[in-house]
């Protein structure tokens, strides 16, 4: 019944895959063209302004050459001089000089343009003032930039910034910031150049007959824009040649529509159908005891072996059911497998423990505590037996997870941190937390014997926790030489591929009936007696073993 529930889920995707494209073809080419259109409209107002500021640095350079001629101010040499220069420069059309007395020399007479002048709108870091908004009443309105470098003036007039070919026309503006117009093209409305640039600064203003582009550049805002209706006449005129566009939105509509048939679940939806369906399986990572090769005890792993036989790595799904919530069903979910596979061997062997570990919710929240006495201590297990596990790979609440620990180790449950010198506060989770057992990572038992620099780490750890009291554990053994190194230093278990790998309940326990001392008793060192001491004190390690940790972290 669900597979053809499934059948029939896809084929109505499928369809709707097809039919979709075609009801959105007006709405995507619309939009594509649209967005084509924009995009052109800005690159128009760079091009706009990018010819302003070459228009004033040419300007600039020109009054810059008159300033550095000397000879009699408006002498016929002088004046000859400035139509030279107005004559070869092509961003200027007047040039006039400004005498002591006040008295302005021109070249062609336009003396009342220079008049507005002192109304400068903002200056250059080269020292040119300009002066926007002049109209030149004798030329029929037209705009006029006004420059002015020491006591030489010029004027540009509009059609110098909006002289330009352009692929398909626009109407384009150009003005201050401030939003004095400098420029304009003749097509311009010219009812609405006002409303263009009366907008408060940052605005965007907006007609919806026309589709418009406005950029600040520097000391100037540009402005093109089409009108709408023109813009659909010429997609109407064009759309065979968007036809290729149109087919290929279609084909990426049925392309995505077969991606998301095809693609597989989520991780997290994928985790939680698993979690329903009990896909989980656990498995047992024995731990040994280096003096004798006895196995003491087993860390439980959960394993993730999906429907179509391929595994899910636990550094993938856990770290994604810590994210989205599901560690607490993941963590039951351990409990009760661990349960009914070993709970009968563990009440019959007392010598053998089980290690759990634990999420970082668990530990702060302690709502693990009252499974784990449902769960082991009432069927028998003693809490000695249970070794819970907290990593420091991840950030926690020091002072909840105190408290949660204590409650734990004064149930009888052992505490042990996971992962120890590559989490966030090594040496704080040590001087803060109720710690029964450290396991040293695999990061530094496998740089032992490299002459890598993290290699001496581990004798530090080995030191610190010797002189905390702690049962040691070196995680990750896979050669010979790492695990007499380990024994010559005074760790007593191990764990790593050197011995075995994790292996199914079943496979475990002839593993652990293998590898068992003389008279099945559990070899923990002389010292210590049925189970692993609790630390004599919490007290801060010494200052030389502290350094050495906190050094090698960084």
């Amino acid at each position: 019944m669900h597979r053809y529930k499934a059948a029939l889920i896809r084929m109505t995707m499928l369809g709707l895959g097809a039919i979709v494209p075609s009801l959105l073809f007006a709405m995507l080419s619309w939009q594509f063209s649209l967005y084509s259109e924009e995009q052109r409209l800005r690159s128009v107002d760079h091009l706009i302004v990018m010819r302003t500021e070459d228009t004033l640095r040419a300007a600039e350079d020109a009054l810059k050459a008159l300033s550095a001629y000397q000879v009699e101010p408006c002498s016929p040499l002088h004046l000859e001089r400035m139509r030279q220069v107005a004559v070869n420069s092509p961003a200027i059309q007047e040039v006039a000089y400004t005498m002591p007395d006040g008295k302005k020399c021109v070249l062609w007479g336009q003396v009342n343009v220079f008049m507005g002048i002192q109304d400068v709108s903002f200056g250059t870091p080269g020292g040119l003032e300009v002066t926007a908004g002049i109209e030149l009443s004798e030329l029929e309105a037209e705009r006029v930039l006004l420059l002015r470098y020491g006591n030489y003036e010029a004027m540009v007039r509009e059609w110098r910034f909006m002289d330009m070919y352009l692929t398909r026309p626009a109407l384009l503006a150009l003005a201050t910031t401030d939003g004095t117009l400098v420029a304009a093209s003749a097509a311009f409305p010219q009812e609405l150049l006002t409303q263009v640039f009366s907008v408060e600064n940052g605005a965007q203003w907006q007609d919806k007959r026309y589709i418009t582009v406005m950029e600040r550049y520097g000391n100037w805002l540009a402005v093109a824009m089409v009108p709408r209706q023109g813009f659909l006449s010429y997609i109407q005129e064009n759309r065979e040649s968007m036809m290729p566009t149109i087919l290929m939105l279609t084909m990426l509509s049925l392309l995505l529509t077969l991606y998301l048939m095809l693609k597989p679940r989520s991780l997290t939806a994928a985790l939680r159908l698993a979690l329903r369906r009990r896909e989980m399986e656990v498995y047992y990572q024995p731990i040994m005891h280096l003096e004798t090769g006895a196995c003491v005890g087993a860390e439980a792993l959960m394993r993730w072996k999906r429907g179509d036989g391929s595994w899910i790595s636990p550094e993938e799904f856990v770290p994604a059911a810590e994210k989205s919530g599901q560690i607490i069903e993941l963590t039951n979910l351990l409990v009760d497998r661990v349960v009914v596979e070993a709970g009968d061997f563990l009440v019959l062997d007392r010598n053998l423990h089980i290690s759990l570990n634990l999420s970082s919710h668990d530990v702060r929240s302690g709502r693990i505590l009252p499974v784990l006495r449902e769960s082991f201590l009432e069927q028998g297990v003693k809490a000695e037996q249970l070794w819970l596990e907290i990593t420091e790979r991840v950030s926690m609440d020091i002072e909840a997870a105190r408290d949660t620990l204590n409650t734990a180790r004064d149930d009888g449950f052992v505490v042990a941190i996971d992962d120890f010198g590559t989490g966030y506060s090594s040496l704080q989770y040590l001087q803060s937390l109720p710690v029964d057992v450290l396991k040293i990572d695999k990061a530094f038992i496998h740089s032992i014997g490299t002459g890598a620099a993290s290699s001496a780490v581990v004798l530090h750890i080995i030191k610190m926790a010797q002189s905390l009291g702690l049962v040691m554990v070196a995680e990750g053994v896979e050669t010979q030489e790492q695990a007499d190194y380990l024994r010559a230093n005074g760790v007593d278990f191990v764990q790593g591929w050197l011995y075995s790998k994790a292996l199914c309940w079943s496979d475990f326990v002839a593993f652990y009936k293998r590898h068992q001392t003389t008279g099945g008793t559990t070899p923990w060192p002389k010292e210590y007696d049925y189970h692993p001491p609790r630390p004599k004190s919490q007290s801060q390690p010494d200052v030389s073993a502290g350094h050495m940790i906190e050094a090698a972290g960084e």
